[in-house]
């Protein structure tokens, strides 16, 4: 309300400056720097054609998938989540299932000219959101579905 009544500058002003794509790949880039990983896109199944995939790797190692599926349409979730397709799990003969997230949020579409653009609000649910899909692909902890508590302070943080 202030911006907007003193300033002048409301919400579909400042979203300009949040094109969904460049804060993607700008957030993967951050967490590239800060966790010394890598995201490789990859073409891979998905279930539309607005769905990117990635490899994790860790030092080359592929540790794990993560899809983010952003933009709206037709009889998709209306709000944003970040679930564990497949759960990292040790299996008993030493073989390991590793994690596949995917975050699903919903920014503006894309059209006339003007690229699929979030919102602050946006924004910040889908740095909470790319949270919870970092801790599905790090985690290691042996027993499936243990670690809720601390997934949801860690994602509060990135927020």
């Amino acid at each position: 309300m202030y911006k907007k009544r003193h300033l002048n500058i409301g919400s579909e002003k400042i979203k300009e400056y949040f094109p969904t794509d460049y804060v993607i790949n700008k957030l993967l880039g951050l967490y590239e720097y800060l966790f010394a990983i890598k995201f490789e896109k990859v073409n891979i199944p998905v279930w539309h054609k607005d769905v990117q995939a990635f490899a994790v790797r860790d030092n080359g190692e592929f540790i794990g998938y993560s899809y983010i599926d952003a933009v709206p349409r037709e009889g998709k979730y209306t709000h944003a989540e970040c679930d564990d397709i497949i759960t990292y799990i040790e299996n008993p003969d030493a073989t390991k299932q590793l994690p596949v997230a995917v975050l699903i949020s919903n920014a503006s579409l894309p059209g006339n000219g003007v690229p699929s653009l979030l919102s602050v609000e946006e924004l910040g649910t889908l740095l909470h959101e790319s949270g919870h899909a970092m801790n599905f692909i790090f985690n290691r902890f042996p027993y499936a579905g243990l670690t809720s508590d601390w997934d949801c302070q860690n994602t509060q943080f990135r927020e």
